[in-house]
């Protein structure tokens, strides 16, 4: 895997005083040919400038003919980044990150902190926190007036300890609720997360999730628009409403555009605009809803009821739905052009029954902890492990939310129970009224068959052996032996 550098020229630092189209050794860029690049073996230097392209960077072109000419071994890319504003945080972060996870495939990316301004910094660091975590490190420069070597030292920043920089400061202050905990990404679904992230780094482009209900989707989407760090995150299911009140919910209405309608009032598209607008079941729309959606996708339009003049409005759309929307074109009930508008880069969340057995006890444990803090003042019950494994098993058609409701109701009903057993489990099961059944990942082998449906007859008749016995249809001392045999007295 090749080791590159990433940092910005700074227009401050990088030049003489007197001369700002001469760059100075001492500035930040010259010494990082000079001290970092050999000491770190780096196969690339992308300098990355706030110009749209190289003709409108004369400091770049100059920066770039000096390091030539001091070190012509260096190899050096420059990225013009088209940053107008250097303090458009949202702009700034969505550029570099995009920038970033085109490198992820094929290179470990060092970051050189100090170059560029206050929010470009910022940026960085964001960036190393959330999407770009997994292959980026990092680092900064001390000036050699406060080196015992009288040289700079470069030194790698390590966020987890806190580490007192400018940007982490204003990170604290800017950085929200953190998603850590309420958020459990298994290796299941990290490539679903890695595509969200990456149409996160891309300013308002559109996103649809699928997957079956409960499995996440909300959850996903509030993750595209956490990282995208920008405006409100609003809501809206599409099959809970009647067309036309859903229709004004969405773009608001003037008054007198319908009976009742005694007042203006804004809709959901302005009241998200510049954040994330969520449109859940979008399978479930009506026809003419999708065509108004339709041109708020194309032209950023929207046209409250019973008004003529339409509005701007800058929203980034994420839509979700459990169902076949292919199939649903083919029958004439979804339009196409809506759905390719939706649907540049796919997401799929994988359901509880497509998880691994790793993947499922993850979850459980994530979820274990989130209901204790939740329901029980951070305390977590005690379970046993066979009533863990009967969770793990157990394939929920409600999927993650079904597991979810399970856990809680599991805290609220037994919290005064020294332990939860297995027995209790399975009364919330039955209790539930649910279409929840066992799964027993099983081989080929009669003897694992055999342990198999025993345990989940055993299972059933809540261990009693003479209602498990005459079920299987052999005796009670014939099902003791074959218990004894297969481990499970």
């Amino acid at each position: 895997m090749k080791n590159v550098l990433v940092s910005w020229l700074d227009y401050r630092f990088d030049f003489e005083k007197d001369n700002p189209h001469v760059s100075a050794i001492n500035g930040m860029t010259w010494r990082l040919h000079r001290y970092y690049i050999p000491e770190h073996d780096c196969d690339r230097h992308y300098l990355l400038s706030m110009k749209a392209s190289q003709p409108e960077d004369t400091q770049m072109t100059a920066m770039l003919q000096r390091l030539g000419r001091d070190f012509p071994a260096h190899r050096i890319t420059p990225v013009y980044m088209n940053i107008p504003d250097p303090i458009d945080l949202a702009r700034i972060k969505g550029e570099v990150e995009s920038f970033l996870l085109h490198l992820r495939d094929d290179s470990r990316v060092n970051i050189f902190y100090n170059a560029g301004y206050q929010m470009m910094q910022l940026a960085w660091v964001l960036c190393c926190l959330t999407t770009c975590r997994d292959f980026t490190r990092l680092f900064h420069m001390r000036k050699p007036e406060f080196t015992e070597s009288g040289r700079p030292e470069i030194l790698e920043i390590d966020l987890a300890k806190q580490q007192s920089t400018q940007a982490y400061g204003l990170l604290m202050h800017t950085r929200g609720d953190s998603r850590s905990a309420d958020t459990c990404i298994t290796p299941a679904m990290r490539s679903a997360y890695h595509r969200a992230e990456q149409v996160a780094s891309l300013p308002n482009f559109p996103a649809l999730i699928t997957g079956a209900s409960g499995s996440g989707k909300e959850q996903l989407a509030r993750h595209i628009h956490h990282i995208s760090g920008k405006g409100r995150f609003l809501a809206v299911n599409c099959a809970a409403m009647p067309d036309e009140l859903l229709r004004a919910e969405l773009f608001g209405y003037k008054k007198g555009a319908f009976t009742g309608a005694v007042e203006s009032r804004a809709g959901y598209f302005e009241a998200a605009d510049g954040g994330t607008l969520f449109l859940d079941e979008i399978g479930d729309a009506s026809l003419l809803l999708q065509q108004s959606l339709l041109r708020v996708l194309q032209d950023g339009l929207i046209t409250p009821l019973g008004d003529t003049r339409p509005r701007k409005v800058n929203v980034r759309i994420i839509a979700a739905t459990h169902r076949n929307l292919p199939q649903m074109i083919a029958q004439g009930r979804f339009r196409d052009d809506l759905y390719y508008r939706l649907n540049p880069a796919p997401i799929r969340l994988p359901s509880w029954a497509d998880l691994p057995e790793d993947d499922r006890r993850q979850l459980f444990n994530f979820l274990w902890e989130q209901q204790a803090r939740k329901l029980n003042h951070g305390i977590k019950m005690t379970i046993s492990a066979k009533a863990t494994d009967f969770i793990i098993r157990c394939n929920f058609p409600g999927n993650i939310r079904q597991l979810q409701n399970l856990i809680a109701g599991l805290y609220v009903f037994y919290r005064h129970e020294p332990r939860i057993t297995e027995e209790m489990v399975l009364h919330e099961v039955d209790s539930s009224q649910s279409d929840v059944n066992i799964h027993h990942p099983v081989g080929w082998h009669l003897e694992e068959v055999e342990k198999a449906h025993i345990q989940r007859a055993l299972q059933h008749f809540r261990n009693n052996l003479t209602h498990t016995a005459k079920a299987l249809g052999i005796s009670l001392n014939t099902l003791k032996a074959k218990m004894k045999k297969l481990h499970l007295a």
